[in-house]
């Protein structure tokens, strides 16, 4: 009996892999429905370093990241997806991201995830499913993790051995009991502090990640441009990204249209009409990718 349970496991990770990859995610992975205590006691820390309340999200939805069993109490697994970004960066509009160049990430990464729960539960109609990207009340990068997409860097970044970090994450909690990947056995060079060094406004140390430096949390959470030197930062920061050694060997094209068109969809709700100008006229004079 043990045996049939185990192929039929298999039979089904396959499937869901299958369908993941057919609606056109790069990669995915299965982990356990489980909590992760060292992730959750960093959560907490993190935290306690908001002063302003900007977090505050993340202390309600607490006891949910804890446990995916809080969220769907019938969880067994949790699939991971994950979709390449990734593009050049364009110096004429180096003040923004290259995750915000074009279409908003969640809208992108949201229309995937739904194409994959109908096909889900066409194939498993009997079985409950929960997606989330981004804003949801789940660990992504940790359970991508024990997943094995990747390693988490110095920068604490989602490293992947196929894309770098240069990819978005979606989550699935579902009550398909699946056979687990293996956590990757990967990590960054020991002594490699690329990443710590290059860091424009020192949020990271070899200990420690100061989110109230991080220049993506300043222009996108607290909505404010920040100069350091010459440069100034509108919407998010690539720099430890960029300088990472690792990354550098897994720059691969995007191939989603919507990531290279560049409508910057996301930061142009935020940015004032003078902003918005000199991009619209930096973009108006580049060439079109397609």
């Amino acid at each position: 009996m043990a045996i049939f349970e185990q192929h039929k496991h298999k039979k089904e990770t396959k499937t869901v892999k299958e369908l993941a990859l057919q609606v056109g995610f790069d990669l995915v992975g299965v982990t356990k429905s489980q909590a992760i205590k060292p992730a959750i006691l960093q959560l907490k820390r993190f935290i306690q370093k908001d002063k302003k309340g900007r977090l505050a999200y993340l202390q309600k939805s607490l006891e949910q990241r804890s446990n995916p069993q809080k969220i769907l109490p019938s969880a067994r697994s949790i699939i991971v997806v994950a979709l390449n970004y990734y593009q050049p960066q364009k110096p004429e509009i180096n003040e923004i991201s290259i995750y915000a160049y074009g279409k908003d990430y969640h809208k992108a990464m949201g229309k995937k995830l739904k194409k994959f729960l109908k096909k889900l539960k066409e194939q498993f109609p009997q079985n409950q499913f929960k997606a989330y990207v981004d804003f949801g009340p789940v660990l992504e990068r940790a359970y991508a993790c024990l997943a094995g997409l990747g390693h988490l860097g110095k920068n604490r970044a989602l490293i992947t051995k196929e894309f770098g970090s240069w990819v978005f994450l979606g989550v699935v909690i579902t009550d398909l009991n699946l056979m687990p990947d293996k956590p990757t056995n990967t990590g960054c060079p020991k002594d490699c502090q690329i990443c710590i060094k290059s860091c424009p406004n020192k949020a990271l140390s070899k200990t420690d990640f100061d989110f109230r430096r991080c220049l993506s949390y300043l222009t996108t959470v607290e909505r404010k441009k920040v100069k350091v030197g010459n440069k100034e930062f509108w919407w998010g920061c690539d720099i430890c990204q960029l300088v990472c050694p690792l990354n550098k060997k897994r720059q691969k094209l995007t191939k989603e249209k919507e990531f290279l068109n560049l409508s910057l969809e996301l930061p142009q709700k935020y940015l004032d009409s003078k902003d918005w100008q000199k991009i619209a006229e930096k973009m108006s004079s580049e060439k079109p990718l397609f």
